[in-house]
């Protein structure tokens, strides 16, 4: 019997790929969206499209009604511009006061679902300190505000387990998608011979997008996910091989380093997940036996850059 699943932010580029992927299983789907109009013309066959709410509890008592799994992605694009404290904290807004009114919505309806799938990010270890450590779920993260805006954030959605709804919290690392995300332009830019790594950078976790669609729904499916999961992959690797990887595949040199200061004073504090990177690894996916398709960054980037898959026009991310 087909699930009833509530995805909120299925425009975003995690949203997108999951929805596509429930859909493909003949799942019952209501997207979430800021404007149901637009998601519909992009995610066509969903069951409903409803309109997202901030701060009303009620339009989202309506929503999640009878709904099995609830997954909220919710977000601004974190790349999307320079971070001042104002988007800054309108990226707070969104993560910790958005879960908290569909945990608020979700505690008042009649039947609870069985599973909320929350978005978090590999920020809930920290980026303060320079480590070759690796961290897994049970690391203890840094003292800085990126741990403490994801421990709010993982929080306020690990709140719904005080009534009976297991909780998994996505910490995702650098999601490779061949149309959205941070790798097109990475792409573009070593095409056009001006790639180069970031000098000073650190470890560099990243995930292919079929991947992340593998893992939600393995945490949807499997009893025994619960908790912090990190959406990585195992081979996790440092900036500067990154580049050279993405360089080796696109038959490319690298030219141009980056020195941080100039993606600090174009990126403002996003700069810094990118220069101090922790070595995030998917302990928990891999004991729980989770297959990845793509394990490792080569063959990840041959399959998402290859001749067959074009770099086209980036899809609506929201």
């Amino acid at each position: 019997m087909p699930k009833h699943i509530v995805v909120v932010g299925a425009t975003g580029e995690i949203g997108q790929a999951i929805t596509r992927r429930l859909l493909e299983r003949g799942e019952r789907v209501t997207i979430v969206s800021r404007d149901p109009q637009a998601a519909q013309r992009l995610l066509p066959g969903a069951t409903a499209y409803q309109r997202w709410q901030m701060d009303e509890v009620a339009p989202w008592q309506a929503i999640l009604q009878g709904a099995d799994v609830i997954m909220n992605f919710a977000s601004a694009p974190v790349f999307a511009q320079k971070w001042t404290p104002a988007y800054r904290e309108q990226l707070n807004t969104i993560h910790i006061q958005g879960t908290n009114i569909i945990v608020r919505a979700m505690q008042t309806i009649d039947r609870p679902p069985a599973v909320f799938i929350n978005a978090s990010a590999v920020g809930i270890y920290g980026y303060s300190k320079a480590s070759n450590e690796p961290f897994n779920e049970q690391a203890v993260p840094d003292d800085d505000a990126f741990t403490n805006e994801c421990f709010l954030w993982e929080k306020a959605a690990f709140a719904a387990e005080a009534f009976g709804v297991r909780v998994v919290l996505l910490r995702t690392s650098f999601v490779l998608d061949y149309q959205l995300g941070g790798l097109p332009p990475m792409a573009q830019a070593t095409r056009n011979y001006v790639g180069g790594p970031i000098l000073g950078a650190h470890w560099t976790p990243w995930i292919h997008i079929k991947d992340v669609q593998g893992l939600i729904e393995f945490a949807m499916d499997n009893q025994n996910v619960r908790g912090g999961l990190n959406l990585c992959a195992p081979d996790v690797v440092s900036q500067r091989d990154f580049q050279a990887t993405l360089s080796r595949v696109l038959h490319r040199p690298a030219l141009f380093a980056k020195p941080s200061w100039l993606l600090r004073l174009f990126m403002g504090e996003a700069a810094t997940i990118l220069i101090h990177g922790k070595r995030v690894i998917p302990q928990k996916a891999l004991d729980l036996g989770y297959q990845f398709r793509f394990p490792t960054l080569e063959a990840a980037l041959y399959d998402l850059l290859s001749e067959n898959t074009r770099l086209t026009t980036p899809r609506e991310e929201r």
